[in-house]
C-alpha cells in the first residue's frame, strides 16, 4: 500500500474516533466514489491505533482486523509458619485445561501467565507435618488483562523437640605452682549458677550438658598473679553466645605473672643506760591496705637486720615489746613515724631505735 498523506491520515483519525465514540459513521456519509479510499485510510490509522493499544471492536469488523489475544498473570505466594523449613521445599502445580505447571514455592511469588478466561486451581504436594490452606485467588477464571494473586499458607503440625547444646571447659595453667584444680570455674547464665556449678578447674575439661540456646558467663576464682585468657568458644571473652544443638569448648588459661619484688631490711638499735636487747622486741612489717603481718612478720628485732622481699606497695613497720623506752624513732628509708613505700628493686632499709635515758 503507498503511503498515505498526513493531511488523510488526521482525517480518518478523527473518523475512527467519532466511530469509537458512536457518534456517527462519518465514513458512510460520503459519496460512494471515496468511499473505498475513506475505508482504506480508516483501517490504515486504526491499525496504527490498535497497535498502540485502541481498539474498537466494530472498526475490527469493518476493517477485518483480527483482535489481539489477551492475557491474564497469576502471582502463587508459598508461606511457611511454625518451622524453618523453606518455601522452596513445597511443590505446587497449577491445572489450567489439561495442562499442568509444576514449580516450587517462592516467598516472593512465581509469576505465572495464562490466556484471559482461563479456568485454573493451584494445589500442593502434600509434605508430611505440614497443613495447607488456600487463599481466595487460588481457583477461579482469570479475567483478560488482570493480575490474580493466590496465597498459600503451610503451618507446621508436627511435634518440635528441644534443641539443648553441651559446653566444655578446660583449664590451663601455665607458671608458677599453682595448678587447674587451684581455680573455682563458674558458669552463670542470668548471674544464676548453672547445675554443676562452680567446679574445681580440669585440664582435661569439665562438661556441662543439657544447655538451653542462651547466654552464659564464664568466671573463676584462684591464687593471685594469674592472668586470665579466655578462648575457643569464649572467643577473648568471658561470654558465651551458645547456639543450639551444638557442643563447644571454652579454654581458659591461667598464665603466672609474678609482681614486681623489693627488699626491705629493718634494723633493730637499743641505747641507753638499760639492760635491753634488741630482742626484747618483736618488729612487725604490715600492709598498709590490709594491716596484715607479711609473711615472715612479726620477728624479734636484731641489729644485724632482718630481710623482708615484699611486693611493691606500702608497708608499715612498727614494734611492740614489755619494755618502754623513754624514746622510739624511725629513720633510714621509712618515715617517722615508719611508713614506706617499695617502688623500685633497690633494697630500703628502715631502723628503729630505742633509746633508755634512766636505769630501770
Amino acid at each position: 500500500m503507498q503511503s498515505i498523506p498526513i493531511s488523510h491520515r488526521l482525517f480518518a483519525f478523527l473518523i475512527v474516533v467519532a466511530v469509537i465514540l458512536g457518534t456517527a459513521s462519518i465514513a458512510n456519509a460520503l459519496p460512494v466514489s471515496g468511499r473505498d479510499l475513506a475505508q482504506s485510510i480508516i483501517c490504515k490509522v486504526f491499525s496504527d491505533l490498535q497497535a498502540r493499544g485502541l481498539y474498537n471492536r466494530g472498526l475490527a469488523a469493518r476493517c477485518n482486523i483480527i483482535p489481539p489475544p489477551t492475557t491474564a498473570k497469576l502471582v502463587v505466594v508459598k508461606s511457611v509458619q511454625g518451622s524453618t523449613t523453606t518455601p522452596s521445599a513445597f511443590t505446587l502445580q497449577v491445572v489450567s485445561g489439561s495442562a499442568t505447571t509444576t514449580f516450587s514455592g517462592n516467598a516472593s511469588g512465581t509469576i505465572l501467565t495464562f490466556a484471559g478466561n482461563s479456568v485454573f486451581t493451584v494445589s500442593e504436594s502434600p509434605v508430611t507435618d505440614f497443613s495447607p490452606s488456600f487463599s481466595s485467588g487460588c481457583s477461579g477464571t482469570l479475567l483478560p488483562n488482570s493480575t490474580t494473586t493466590c496465597t498459600v499458607i503451610n503451618t507446621f503440625t508436627g511435634t518440635t523437640t528441644a534443641t539443648t547444646s553441651t559446653l566444655r571447659i578446660v583449664k590451663i595453667v601455665e607458671g608458677g605452682i599453682a595448678t587447674s584444680s587451684d581455680f573455682q570455674i563458674s558458669l552463670k547464665k542470668d548471674n544464676v549458677h548453672v547445675t554443676g556449678s562452680p567446679q574445681a578447674g580440669s585440664s582435661i575439661g569439665t562438661t556441662y550438658s543439657n544447655l538451653a540456646s542462651s547466654t552464659y558467663e564464664v568466671s573463676e576464682t584462684g591464687p593471685a598473679n594469674y592472668d586470665a585468657v579466655f578462648s575457643g568458644a569464649c572467643n577473648g571473652t568471658s561470654t558465651i553466645m551458645l547456639a543450639a544443638s551444638t557442643s563447644v569448648t571454652c579454654t581458659v588459661t591461667n598464665t603466672f605473672n609474678p609482681p614486681l619484688m623489693a627488699d626491705l631490711t629493718v634494723f633493730k638499735i637499743v641505747l641507753g643506760t638499760t639492760t635491753a636487747t634488741s630482742s626484747d622486741f618483736q618488729i612487725h612489717v604490715k600492709s598498709a591496705t590490709t594491716s596484715l603481718d607479711v609473711a615472715g612478720s612479726p620477728q624479734a628485732g636484731t641489729a644485724a637486720g632482718t630481710t623482708y622481699s615484699l611486693p611493691f606497695g606500702t608497708y608499715e613497720v612498727s614494734e611492740t615489746g614489755d619494755l618502754t623506752p623513754d624514746e622510739t624513732s624511725f629513720n633510714g628509708d621509712c618515715s617517722t613515724n615508719g611508713g614506706i613505700t617499695l617502688t623500685s628493686t633497690t633494697t630500703k632499709a628502715c631502723t628503729v631505735t630505742n633509746t633508755f635515758n634512766n636505769a630501770p
